[in-house]
């Protein structure tokens, strides 16, 4: 079942994350997304040391939809340089996928 990718996603902050997950649900490009708040990020920006506080969103999709997954969420996300990574997933109980894919238009 290779046909299933998450996106890791950190956010601002949850609001910034429901509505970035509401609108790509409701576009049927990703079947569903969890918000984990109170995520603290630890990272250099512009030659500064920053420590934020975020959200992180994950999504589920597939693998035809990740470059316009992609492109809406960095259409919708406040950085400059959002961090989005696609994680393969070769390992996902048949239902699921299923699931997702019914759940997506492609």
């Amino acid at each position: 079942m290779g046909n299933v990718i998450m996106l890791y996603v950190p956010c601002k902050d949850v609001d910034e994350a429901k509505g970035i997950a509401r609108q790509l649900v409701e576009k049927k490009l990703v079947a569903c997304a969890n918000i984990l708040p109170g995520c603290t990020s630890i990272y250099e920006w512009q030659g500064k040391l920053c420590e934020e506080s975020e959200a992180i969103l994950i999504m589920k999709t597939i693998n035809s939809l990740h470059m316009e997954v992609e492109k809406a969420i960095t259409d919708l996300h406040s950085y400059d340089c959002p961090g989005i990574v696609a994680l393969n997933s070769d390992e996902v109980n048949l239902p699921f996928a299923q699931w997702i894919e019914k759940s997506v238009s492609n």
